[in-house]
């Protein structure tokens, strides 16, 4: 008998351990960069809205974008394809950019209220960079 409960707490311990994270909710990042091509310091905003259900993860990405002139922030893109495995996430989004679609990834670790992780272009046409989005 003891065995059998022994076998049953082991079997329940590597099921929770399998189960994804919880990144229901809205997610806010703030991240400065300097431009490429010189000039000041600027700040990002990315707002996640994510809903999760099994191992698929759904909504949108808003912000990310530099629109130059102070023009309004570009609307929140959808979320082409999401995933997430215990505690790993990536999430793909595809944008209008200024020489047609662009695919941004964002992959990496969710802990408690705390997505961190870095954005990259989808074919390397920008360096990878570091993010961590709080929830709110």
């Amino acid at each position: 008998m003891k065995t059998i409960t022994l076998i049953g707490i082991c079997l329940f311990l590597l099921c929770g351990s399998a189960m994804a994270a919880d990144l229901n909710g809205k997610y806010v990042a703030s991240m400065k960069f300097t431009p490429p091509n010189g000039g000041e310091e600027r700040t990002m905003t990315i707002t996640f809205d994510l809903k999760t259900e099994g191992g698929a993860i759904t909504g949108t990405v808003a912000g990310g974008g530099m629109r130059r002139g102070g023009g309004e922030a570009p609307p929140p893109n959808p979320i082409k394809e999401g995933k997430i495995e215990g505690d790993k996430f990536t999430i793909k989004v595809v944008s209008q950019g200024r020489n047609g679609e662009v695919t941004t990834v964002y992959a990496g670790t969710v802990a408690a209220d705390t997505m961190k992780g870095t954005m990259a272009r989808e074919g390397g046409q920008m360096e990878p960079r570091p993010f961590e989005a709080k929830k709110q």
